[in-house]
C-alpha cells in the first residue's frame, strides 16, 4: 500500500513554502495536512506512544493526519482520536476531494496527488510517496 503527499504549505499570512508532510515512525507512516506547528506537536505525541492524557492541544481545526500502519488506515483530526477508514484508500487536505475521485477512478495515490496539484491551488509539488513495505 502507498501513501503520497504534496509538499506545499501555506502559513496564516498566505505565504507559500514547501514542507515534509510524510513521516515514518515505528507505528506507521504519517501524512499531515494543516499547520507545521500542529504537525510538530502531533509528532511529539505519536513518538511518545499516544498517551491519552497527553493529547496535544492543536490550534488548527483543519489539521488532519492520515496513518498507514499494519492495522490499516486511520485518520486523526484536531481532537487527536484515531478514526478507522473502511476503504482501501483515503485522502486528507486541500486536494482531498480531487485525490479521492482520482483514486476511485483507479489512479495510484501518487498519481492522485499529482492530479490534485494540477487542479487545486493549495496543493503543490513535489509529490512524495512511501510504501507499506516501509512500515515497521
Amino acid at each position: 500500500m502507498t501513501i503520497a503527499a504534496d509538499s506545499q504549505n501555506q502559513d496564516h499570512s498566505d505565504l507559500m513554502d514547501t514542507c515534509k508532510k510524510l513521516h515514518r515512525l515505528p507505528r506507521g507512516i504519517f501524512g499531515f495536512s494543516g499547520s507545521e506547528q500542529d504537525m510538530g506537536l502531533f509528532l511529539e505525541w505519536a513518538e511518545g506512544g499516544f498517551d491519552p492524557g497527553g493529547r496535544p492541544e492543536l490550534d488548527e481545526e483543519s489539521m488532519q493526519v492520515l496513518v498507514l500502519s499494519e492495522s490499516g488506515i486511520h485518520v486523526y483530526y484536531s481532537k487527536c482520536i484515531a478514526v478507522p477508514v473502511a476503504r482501501d484508500f483515503w485522502a486528507v487536505g486541500s486536494g482531498a476531494n480531487i485525490a479521492m475521485g482520482a483514486m476511485a477512478a483507479g489512479c495510484s495515490p501518487t498519481r492522485a496527488v499529482e492530479i490534485a496539484c494540477e487542479l487545486n491551488a493549495a496543493t503543490g509539488p513535489p509529490v512524495v510517496s512511501m510504501t507499506s513495505g516501509d512500515v515497521k
